[in-house]
């Protein structure tokens, strides 16, 4: 694999990390603070399904990039996904 390949693939990763961040952010902040005309229910699910796919994100790039391409971001990605799905347990709890 050259060079520049390599690292093409590596900025599709962060990018797709970046997106799954994103993702789990708007939907902990949804979740949390509510929408306006929404009772407060609905924005927990919403919120909650919005990490979720924050988390599908970050698994799924995870996978497409293949672990042994560069393990020290590929653990990153895990990481954060493990953090999402934590948010994800942690909201209705709350």
């Amino acid at each position: 694999m050259e060079l520049r390949d390599h690292l093409a693939e590596e900025r599709t990763l962060l990018a797709w990390i970046r997106t799954g961040l994103a993702l789990m952010g708007f939907g902990f902040a949804v979740a949390r603070f509510g929408a306006v005309d929404h009772p407060e229910s609905f924005s927990m699910w919403v919120g909650t399904a919005l990490i979720a796919a924050g988390v599908a994100v970050s698994l799924v790039s995870t996978r497409q990039y293949g672990a042994d391409v560069s393990r020290p971001v590929a653990v990153l990605a895990l990481f954060l996904a493990l953090v999402g799905i934590a948010m994800a347990i942690y909201l209705p709890l709350a």
